[in-house]
């Protein structure tokens, strides 16, 4: 017999129960979440509807209302939110980290590109410039997936040139290939 806003927890806002009411009022149904508080003052959440009923002369003349206790899927969603906030820190913090050897590496390359070098060695410096370059794209692409999970990225289509990638890709791979006995090559047709 008591009225439902001793379940009030002071959560929603006045326009949250404003669009509730307008919308239960006007013969419709509503659906929400809302977050309660019990008689001990623990706070819940309930998915709930709210369906009127009309009376013999056409008018509403009561509601009925359907809900599910929903608290636990809602801490999980706040358990997800801080572990993915916790990543996306750790990501940025792991990028910093990891950029600032590789832009050593990548500073040094370039010094000994303007040195004199034989054949070999200017290739050699190539694929060490080519793998900095992608490490730095998968630390970059790292960060952006980040990004995109909090959804704070801007996705912009480029082209691409294929048989740049392939060739950088194979750059990557043949000294290692090399190291191992293993032949690599990529052929791409035009």
């Amino acid at each position: 017999g008591s009225d439902h806003r001793i379940v009030h927890s002071n959560y929603h806002s006045k326009s949250f129960f404003k669009h509730l009411w307008d919308t239960i009022k006007g013969g419709h149904v509503w659906r929400g979440e809302m977050r309660n508080k019990r008689k001990d003052g623990t706070l819940y959440w309930v998915d709930t509807n709210i369906v009127p009923f009309y009376g013999p002369k056409g008018d509403i003349n009561r509601y009925i209302s359907v809900r599910f206790d929903i608290t636990e899927k809602k801490n999980q969603e706040v358990k997800l939110k801080e572990l993915t906030e916790a990543k996306s820190r750790f990501l940025a913090s792991m990028s910093h980290e990891i950029r600032t050897p590789l832009g050593a590496i990548i500073g040094i390359n370039e010094i000994l590109s303007s040195t004199p070098l034989e054949e070999k060695q200017k290739e050699y410096i190539k694929t060490i410039r080519e793998s900095s370059n992608s490490l730095l794209d998968i630390i970059n692409d790292i960060l952006d997936l980040s990004k995109i999970e909090s959804g704070k990225v801007e996705i912009i289509p480029e082209p691409t040139r294929l048989d740049d990638l392939f060739k950088g890709v194979f750059l990557m791979f043949k000294a290692k290939a090399l190291e191992k006995g293993l032949r690599i090559e990529y052929v791409i047709s035009k």
